[in-house]
């Protein structure tokens, strides 16, 4: 397996998060599976949870939290955090595309464009016959993706410098409208 590609910006994956807001999200998913009859304290995975900021805001609200990314230094983070909280989460090392549970779940979340780092119809196809595994029958898969439209027109080609405190990054991107692809190559 190629290196998980978050791992070395593990450390400050979330300062260069810090605007997204994820209490929105949370409240979101929350709201979309409460009017589904899916509510606390229903069994839940996060897929590509990332240092488990999302996942530990669906715990505190009463939700069976499990965490799962193929990054083990953004799991390390996660459980960092997990444990300052007092929070048991499940986390587990896995990739999206090839994961098991050993028991089925009420919901599956896979957010902040995750699903898009499955460039190839046939690792979105394993990734969703996963989910439809774990899944329990009437549960929800939720996830969300960015569009060719929001990709060639918001994306862009660009480069943007950033200074959080003691954190500078440079995020150049690119879309490629022959293949429909984006790149971000984040110094």
């Amino acid at each position: 397996m190629e290196p998980a590609p978050y791992s070395q910006i593990a450390p400050v994956y979330d300062i260069l998060m810090r605007d997204v807001d994820y209490r929105a999200w949370v409240f979101y998913i929350t709201e979309i599976l409460s009017k589904n009859g899916i509510g606390p304290p229903a069994r839940m995975l996060d897929l590509a949870c990332g240092t488990g900021t999302a996942t530990l805001l669906l715990a505190e609200t009463g939700f069976d939290m499990i965490g799962l990314d193929r990054s083990d230094e953004m799991l390390a983070a996660a459980r960092a955090k997990a444990e300052a909280k007092r929070i048991k989460i499940d986390w587990r090392l896995g990739d999206m595309r090839r994961f098991y549970l050993d028991k089925q779940v009420d919901a599956v979340i896979c957010l902040f464009d995750s699903i898009n780092y499955l460039t190839e119809e046939s690792e979105l196809l394993d990734c969703f016959a996963c989910v439809r595994k774990t899944l329990r029958p009437g549960g929800m898969f939720l996830f969300d993706m960015n569009t060719i439209h929001a990709l060639s027109n918001d994306w862009g080609n660009g480069t943007k410098v950033r200074q959080d405190g003691e954190v500078h990054s440079i995020w150049r991107s690119s879309y490629q409208p022959c293949d429909r692809t984006a790149r971000m190559e984040l110094t």
